[in-house]
Parts: structure tokens; sequence; C-alpha cells
């Protein structure tokens, strides 16, 4: 966020996942995913970040002809380790 101090390191995530392609036999496959997260960067050195993020998921998988759709959708929660290559993200 573009604000000062410990805010700083809060973001919002929004994606939007689709593929298709073809599993043994021919069967063509469908999958679409959308996430909607927020996260906190915790840095524990100036190169490297513990990121916990928490959103809402929508998941939908085709395995073909449209008969046997799998649908889910909830909160899920990650923590993900985070590293930069640079030093220009933290003053």
């Amino acid at each position: 966020m573009p604000v000062e101090g410990p805010l700083n390191h809060l973001f919002g995530e929004v994606s939007y996942e689709f593929t298709w392609g073809n599993e043994g036999g021919g069967a063509k496959t469908k999958e679409s995913n959308l996430y909607l997260r927020a996260g906190y960067h915790l840095f524990m050195t100036k190169n490297l970040a513990l990121t916990p993020r928490i959103g809402y998921t929508m998941e939908k998988y085709d395995p073909g002809g449209g008969l046997n759709v799998v649908k889910s959708k909830g909160l899920a929660g990650e923590i993900v380790i985070r590293s930069w290559l640079g030093r220009k993200w933290l003053k």
C-alpha cells in the first residue's frame, strides 16, 4: 500500500487462471481459477520475507465432456517465503 509505516507491506491480489489441454484418450480438459487475496510481507532480512496470505478461491475443473464438472469455493490461506534479488525494495 502507498502509505508510510507498517501498513506499507500490506497488499491485495486478484488473479485468474484458465488452462485447457488433452488427457490420455483424447479427453479435452478445462480448468479455471479465481483468487482474491490479501497478504502482508514480514521481512526477516532486507531480501527475504515470510508472506502469509488469506483470501477467497473459486475453482472449476472439467475433465472432458462437461458431465463430471468439479467446482469448489471458499476461504484459503497460505504462507509463502519470498526472496528479492535487489535491494531497491527496502530503503
